[in-house]
C-alpha cells in the first residue's frame, strides 16, 4: 500500500456505516447481486429492486428503476459540485465519479436517498456478511501497510532503527518492534477462547451444510454432541449452553431456523419423475375412455400424521428463504 494513503476526508465524516457502504461500492465488493453471485451468497446476480437480471454498480446507480429517488438526489448534488453528468454513451461513468473527490458528497447522499443494501432482510443480512471493505477494514489495513513498508526498509538497512522508523511511517513504535519479533496480525489470530481449532471448526460446519443439503438439518443438541466429542478426542472440556448461539453468530454461512417435520413418503413423491408417470397415466385414461374436460373434477385429500407435527429448531445454510423441512420415516 503507498506510503501516505488516506481515506476520502468527505467520506470520513460520513457515518460508519454509509462510509463503509461507499467503500465498498468502489472497489467492487458491495453487497450487490454480481458480487454476492460471485462469491456465493446468491443464486443470481438479479436485482431485488427491479429484477433486472445483472445488478452491477452501472446499474445501481444509473439503472435501477427501484432506485429513482436517490439518483435524483445524486445529479442535483453532482450538477451543484460542477461535475459532468453520466451519459448513455460514456464507458464506465461509475469509474469517474469515484474518482472525482468532487461527485464523493453526492454518492454518499445516493446511498442515503436509495436506502441502499436495505431492499428486505435479506439483503440487509448478505450485507453484513459480506462486508469484506468495511471502515474498521481500510483503516487497519493502511496501517498494515505502514508496517509492512516500514519492516522492509529496516531489513534492507535504510532505516537503521525501530523508533525512526516508527515515527517516519506514523506507527506505533511497539505494534512494529511486535511485528519484528514474529507476533501476527491480530486480525490473523484465531482468538484463545474458541473451543475448536480452525478446521475442526470448518469441518463442523461442513458437516452441517452437507446434512442440510440432504434434507437433515442438525438441532442444536446433535451439533453440540459432535462439538464434545471431537473435544473428547483431546481431553478438553465441553462446549457450554450458548456455544452453538456463537458459533451461528460467527458462521455467517449457517443459521438457526424452526423446521417443520416432513413425511418421508410425501417427499419421495416430489421426485419430479414420479410426478409426470402420474400424469401420464392421467392422460392416457382420458384418451382411453373419452372423457371430456368438463367431466374433470379434483379433489384434495389430507391426513393426520400421529407425532409429524411438531417443529424443531435446527442449524441450516444461512441462503435459505423457506422454512427447511425435516424429512421423516412415513407411516
Amino acid at each position: 500500500m503507498p506510503r501516505g494513503w488516506n481515506l476520502d476526508p468527505v467520506a470520513r465524516k460520513a457515518p460508519k456505516r454509509l462510509a463503509s457502504r461507499y467503500y465498498q461500492l468502489k472497489t467492487g465488493h458491495a453487497p450487490i447481486g454480481t458480487y454476492l453471485h460471485r462469491i456465493g451468497r446468491r443464486e443470481s446476480p438479479e436485482c431485488q429492486a427491479c429484477k433486472e437480471p445483472h445488478e452491477t454498480v452501472r446499474h445501481v446507480l444509473f439503472e435501477c428503476r427501484g432506485r429513482r429517488t436517490g439518483r435524483r438526489a445524486l445529479y442535483r448534488a453532482l450538477e451543484k459540485a460542477g461535475v459532468p453528468l453520466p451519459t448513455a454513451a460514456e464507458e464506465s461513468p461509475e469509474a469517474r465519479l469515484f474518482a472525482e473527490p468532487r461527485a464523493t458528497q453526492g454518492l454518499l447522499q445516493f446511498m442515503a436517498e436509495a436506502n441502499l443494501f436495505n431492499d428486505n432482510e435479506r439483503t440487509a443480512r448478505e450485507a453484513e456478511i459480506s462486508d469484506l471493505w468495511g471502515w474498521d477494514t481500510l483503516e487497519e489495513d493502511e496501517q498494515e501497510g505502514q508496517i509492512l513498508l516500514a519492516i522492509s526498509d529496516l531489513q534492507n538497512g535504510r532505516i537503521q532503527r525501530v523508533a525512526q522508523a516508527a515515527r517516519i511511517y506514523e506507527i506505533p513504535r511497539t505494534t512494529l518492534q511486535d511485528r519484528l519479533n514474529g507476533i501476527q496480525q491480530r486480525s490473523l489470530v484465531r482468538a484463545n477462547s474458541h473451543k475448536l481449532t480452525q478446521y475442526e471448526e470448518e469441518s463442523l460446519v461442513k458437516w452441517v451444510l452437507d446434512l442440510d443439503r440432504r434434507g437433515l438439518p442438525p438441532q442444536h443438541s446433535l451439533v453440540r454432541e459432535m462439538a464434545n466429542y471431537i473435544l473428547s478426542q483431546h481431553g478438553k472440556p465441553q462446549v457450554g449452553k450458548n456455544w452453538i448461539t456463537k458459533l451461528i453468530k460467527r458462521r455467517p454461512e449457517i443459521d438457526s431456523k424452526f423446521a417443520r417435520k416432513y413425511n418421508y413418503e410425501r417427499a419421495k413423491c416430489e421426485d419430479p419423475k414420479i410426478i409426470q408417470e402420474h400424469f401420464d397415466r392421467v392422460q392416457a385414461a382420458i384418451s382411453e375412455y373419452g372423457i371430456l374436460p368438463e367431466d374433470i373434477f379434483n379433489f384434495d385429500e389430507t391426513g393426520f400424521a400421529m407425532g409429524l407435527c411438531a417443529t424443531a429448531k435446527v442449524i441450516t445454510g444461512s441462503d435459505r428463504y423457506a422454512q427447511p423441512k425435516l424429512l421423516q420415516p412415513g407411516n
